[in-house]
């Protein structure tokens, strides 16, 4: 297992950031653009089910396409207050109340990347919805962070004499289309969005990274206490490497997966 996810969740509990919200708000806005995008399909489609950040962002964009067919009463949230805690296999399958409890449509914002088996997770999401229905998802995406694993990188190397992973690992692009083809999806979009966020220090970069719940919560990480001169050094190299104009920059790529699921039928 890479995450441990007890860790993973206690960090969600309180997002107040004002550089997290506004990535979590960029994830909900490229949800609905996925959602504009099929607006003909959506507008017959009656349920949904909405799991991760600002989840009321993403109704406002049902209801804008369809707020006859998507009243609120008929949006299920899962049994888990969305806003705070992360999707698992079982969430999801404890959204599941009934036989024919199945979604036209399932919404994932930025939530899949903190999964051990984004497969699995991927699978369930398959179970939940009717043939032809439509999954969206963002994710943290594989190009997110690099900056801060190079400086990491070399002040472990100059006090350790090797690298520990000290950032988790993100999915990448091609990676999440090959897992939602073999988990039974069909007419996959991926798209690829790197926001490019400034920060004052290395120190402001890791208390947001900590506030969104992408701190190290792996469990094969450094099992003693740092060196105290870790994060000085560290934000040296990072300072000489990738900052600009006296700020240092961190990349975030949000990937945006949009797909439907294949019927019984389908040869596709």
């Amino acid at each position: 297992m890479l995450f441990d996810e007890y860790a993973q969740f206690c960090s969600l509990q309180n997002i107040n950031t004002l550089k997290v919200q506004d990535i979590i708000i960029e994830g909900a806005s490229l949800i609905s653009e996925s959602l504009f995008r099929i607006s003909t399909n959506v507008s017959s489609y009656k349920s949904s089910v909405v799991y991760g950040y600002q989840s009321n962002l993403i109704y406002d964009a049902l209801k804008a396409i369809n707020s006859s067919a998507l009243p609120i009463d008929v949006i299920h949230e899962g049994r888990f207050h969305a806003d705070s805690q992360v999707m698992n296999q079982e969430d999801l399958k404890n959204c599941i109340v009934s036989d024919d409890a199945l979604f036209d449509i399932a919404i994932s914002n930025l939530i899949l990347q903190f999964s051990n088996t984004p497969e699995r997770v991927l699978a369930y999401y398959a179970s939940v919805i009717k043939n032809d229905g439509f999954f969206t998802a963002t994710l943290v995406g594989g190009r997110s962070l690099y900056e801060l694993r190079d400086a990491f990188a070399l002040a472990d190397q100059e006090i350790y004499g090797g690298v520990f992973l000290r950032v988790a690992p993100m999915i990448r692009a091609s990676d999440i289309v090959l897992l939602a083809k073999r988990t039974g999806f069909k007419d996959i979009v991926v798209h690829s969005n790197v926001l490019d966020v400034r920060y004052n220090s290395i120190y402001d970069i890791v208390s947001d990274i900590r506030a969104f719940g992408a701190s190290n919560y792996m469990l094969n990480k450094q099992s003693t206490l740092p060196n105290k001169n870790l994060f000085k050094k560290a934000n040296d190299h990072y300072s000489k490497m990738h900052s600009k104009d006296n700020k240092l920059k961190l990349t975030i790529e949000i990937i945006t997966l949009s797909c439907f699921k294949k019927s019984i039928s389908s040869s596709v």
